[in-house]
């Protein structure tokens, strides 16, 4: 990630959240605490933060007189109370995420709690415990793993008394009564392979980190749709890395070699990052391959700009606080869990090439 990425990045958790940590961004953007304060510092320059012992917060921006402080009253109280929210971050994919739920909770002035695990399970258990002693009326959550990986971050939402929805997971067959809502995942990968189906490639793969909670989504979707084609189909995992990381660009290679053996022709990517990283090294080598990315958070900015799968991300935030909002005005006995899945789009960009 460069450094006008990750300031943006940062600028962004500060208008969310109001504070950043040095500690904690540097793990979520894989760089140095070093990095993250040089960042801060041309942040404080820009008079966009403030910096604080460990970190920054939002700066009050100075006006012709002087500091000016702009204050806004929170939004009024609904009878929903306060709305708990605990994501794994608020940066890249989850930034859209966020931006639904916050459209949603002005809408409904109802006030939210958001609270950032960083992917950690144990930092996760430990917020959503804070946030049910503070007594949220509702509690929106996503687990960094997958139930089936390990469940304890689900067995303690579903132990917690208030309504839960399930955010960008769901709990499968264990844990079937929390809420859900998410992106329908299996779907997106679904449209890309149609789409290189229908673009006539014979020889396909699906190239993804395995240990992420959508690939086994996306690998569903690639079974569904294996059938298309009568050229050699194959899954390929990539590690979970900053597209500069040496183990990253060293998977790629291996990848490419792979599709130069097999004779691939089109691929879907997760991420966007490791797509548009996996289309420059192909045009670097010369090897033809027509690369779909999945998340489209930079997808667009790539050259050429690339066909992506976008999932609907701002509709998943929004509808998963208007369902914890209706769920803190139902009893517990009136509830039948809803499990919500919104279908990507998908983004046909290759046009913009001339």
């Amino acid at each position: 990630m460069r450094a006008a990425e990750r300031r943006s990045a940062i600028e962004r958790e500060l208008n969310l959240t109001g504070r950043v940590d040095v500690a904690v961004l540097a793990r979520q953007l894989s760089v140095s605490p070093i990095s993250i304060r040089r960042d801060l510092n041309d942040l404080v320059e820009k008079g966009i933060a403030r910096r604080v012992h460990g970190g920054a917060i939002a700066a009050r921006m100075p006006s012709a007189s002087g500091p000016q402080i702009v204050r806004r009253p929170p939004p009024a109280r609904s009878e929903g109370g306060i709305i708990g929210l605990v994501v794994p971050s608020s940066h890249y994919y989850y930034a859209g995420v966020l931006e639904g739920v916050k459209a949603a909770a002005v809408e409904a002035r109802v006030r939210v709690a958001l609270l950032v695990s960083g992917y950690s399970q144990e930092q996760e258990l430990a917020q959503i415990k804070r946030l049910v002693d503070r007594g949220v009326t509702s509690l929106i959550a996503t687990p960094a793993v997958i139930p089936e990986r390990d469940p304890r971050t689900y067995e303690a939402l579903r132990e917690v008394g208030s309504p839960v929805v399930l955010l960008e997971r769901d709990g499968g067959d264990d844990f079937a009564m929390l809420d859900s809502v998410r992106s329908d995942h299996e779907f997106g990968a679904r449209l890309a392979f149609q789409q290189l189906a229908d673009d006539g490639h014979r020889s396909v793969a699906l190239v993804s980190a395995e240990r992420t909670p959508t690939a086994g989504w996306l690998r569903a979707g690639f079974e569904a749709k294996r059938g298309l084609f009568d050229g050699a189909t194959e899954r390929m995992a990539i590690p979970s890395a900053p597209e500069y990381a040496p183990e990253l660009q060293e998977s790629l290679d291996t990848v490419l070699d792979r599709f130069a053996q097999l004779g691939t022709t089109g691929a879907l990517v997760h991420s966007d990052l490791a797509a548009v990283a996996l289309a420059q090294r192909a045009r670097e080598r010369g090897i033809d391959v027509s690369v779909i990315a999945y998340d489209d958070e930079i997808a667009a900015l790539a050259d050429p700009p690339m066909d992506a799968v976008a999932p609907r991300k701002h509709e998943v935030g929004r509808l998963a606080l208007m369902t914890a909002l209706e769920r803190a005005g139902q009893s517990a006995e009136d509830v039948v869990p809803r499990h919500v899945t919104v279908p990507p789009a998908f983004a046909l960009r290759r046009a913009q090439d001339a």
